[in-house]
This record gives C-alpha cells, sequence and structure tokens, in this order.
C-alpha cells in the first residue's frame, strides 16, 4: 500500500508592499515556484491582498526525506534567500511553513536538528508548523 503524505513543507515570501518583480530582477529561484501579485484573483475567486513568492519543497511521510530536502532547499535556494533577507520585515515575512498531516491512530511529529534550525534562522526564516486533522484517510496508512 502506498504511504500516506505525513509531511508538506513550502517556502513563502509575501506581504501587502512586496514587490516580487523588483525581487526576482535581483534573484530569482532555483526551483519551480509561484508568483502572485496583490489584486490578481485566486482560485477561490477572490483578490490576492499580498504579492508573493512560494516554492513548493517537499510531500512526503518520511521525516528524514523531510529534513534533507529543506537542507537541500537552503543549499540550492542559497542566492534567492540572500536577496530575500534584504527585504523581508514584520509585515513580508519569509516563512518555512511545515504541515503534519495527523492521522487519528498516532501522533506526527517532525524534529529538525540543530544544523538546519542555525541555517534557517542565519537567513532570517521564520519557521510555522501547522497540524491538520486527517482522521478519514486514518485506515489508509496500514
Amino acid at each position: 500500500m502506498t504511504p500516506v503524505q505525513r509531511y508538506s513543507v513550502h517556502y513563502r515570501i509575501s506581504g501587502p508592499s512586496l514587490d516580487v518583480d523588483a525581487l526576482l530582477a535581483v534573484a530569482r529561484p532555483a526551483s519551480a515556484h509561484e508568483v502572485w501579485r496583490r489584486g490578481d484573483v485566486l482560485d477561490e475567486g477572490q483578490r490576492a491582498r499580498t504579492s508573493g513568492i512560494q516554492i513548493e519543497i517537499v510531500d512526503h511521510h518520511e521525516a528524514a526525506d523531510v529534513i534533507a530536502a529543506i537542507d537541500a532547499f537552503l543549499d540550492v535556494e542559497s542566492a534567492f534567500v540572500a536577496a530575500v533577507r534584504r527585504v523581508a520585515s514584520d509585515e513580508t515575512p519569509s516563512v518555512l511553513a511545515c504541515a503534519l498531516w495527523v492521522y487519528a491512530d498516532e501522533p506526527v511529529g517532525l524534529t529538525l536538528p540543530v544544523e538546519t534550525m542555525r541555517a534557517l534562522a542565519n537567513a532570517d526564516i521564520t519557521l510555522e508548523v501547522s497540524g491538520y486533522p486527517r482522521e478519514e484517510d486514518a485506515d489508509n496508512d496500514e
């Protein structure tokens, strides 16, 4: 049986006054990325209140693979992240977002090594971790 995804990680910089075109003129992500601008019509039919750039890092079921993907992201995107540091602020945060898909039958955790946490801190990237319940899929994990 296919393992159920337990982790989803992406990186984003966004804010109401972020000039994504100016940022991209200085440095472009090496990885596939999504760009949106304030006022764009989103999938839900609403208008974006921020501008931003998002890079999908990994969707996986093994924590070790997630950590390796985060470390690889920091290495591959070092030039882009350095450019982001110059424009990031409280209003325009640089965020590594980790979603933990939590199933009813067992807890899900993610422990980042000190080296990874240090690399995030040195890049001024905030870590955001959110847990989402997924009870309906719990039996798929057996």
